[in-house]
């Protein structure tokens, strides 16, 4: 089975008071998009609220309501409107100010925001039973990471805006490339390890990836 989460270091720019700043975090990702485009890190500095070109991934590893974090992040980026949903559930913005997408998993809230269409998943990396799981992969998916794996798929539906119960039987992820109805899917997609999870980033273009943690 492939060594999960491996490739390239990217810095963290932390946003936090001073008084609750850790050492400088670092995380590493890898970059595993269906056209081929290599991915980026950005290093940015904590005072600049504008990052052009790029997908900012906002995150805490603080308890919080995962609701107003996300509020809090799109209202850096101008996104004061209200917050709707499509018919499947996937949330925007009524005036279009940015687009954004949220994952939550134990222990950490993200938040993806740019200019383009994103799809975010996280999931922590702790043992668990797969079994069910398991069952419905094909033989070469079984030897992915499973992380890596199941973020590309839950990515890539949010990215759509479906549902995991329409679209799930029809994805598969093999060798770290996504297909959907046996064709690969023209998207970008990215993982990373951050905080002991893995998140999988899932765009239409390719775009720097700049981590700020709040």
């Amino acid at each position: 089975m492939p060594s999960p989460c491996g490739g390239h270091g990217f810095a963290v720019t932390d946003e936090r008071p001073s008084n609750q700043k850790h050492p400088p975090s670092v995380a590493y990702g890898d970059s595993s998009p269906a056209r081929g485009a290599e991915g980026r890190a950005g290093i940015y500095k904590s005072n600049q609220t504008c990052y052009n070109q790029s997908m900012v991934i906002y995150y805490t590893t603080e308890k919080t309501e995962s609701g107003e974090f996300l509020k809090n992040v799109l209202a850096k980026h101008g996104g004061t409107s209200q917050i709707l949903r499509t018919e499947n559930g996937k949330p925007y913005l009524e005036k279009g100010e940015c687009a954004f997408n949220l994952a939550d998993t134990d222990g950490l809230v993200a938040v993806a925001v740019g200019a383009q269409r994103v799809g975010l998943d996280a999931e922590r990396r702790k043992p668990r039973k797969f079994d069910a799981i398991l069952a419905r992969l094909t033989p070469a998916e079984r030897e992915e990471d499973f992380f890596e794996l199941w973020t590309a798929k839950e990515a890539y539906v949010k990215y759509r805006g479906g549902t995991l119960a329409r679209d799930l039987p029809d994805l598969k992820y093999e060798k770290g490339v996504l297909y959907f109805k046996d064709a690969p899917t023209d998207v970008i997609i990215k993982h990373f390890c951050l905080e002991g999870c893995t998140l999988c980033l899932c765009t239409e273009r390719e775009e720097e990836t700049v981590f700020v943690r709040l």
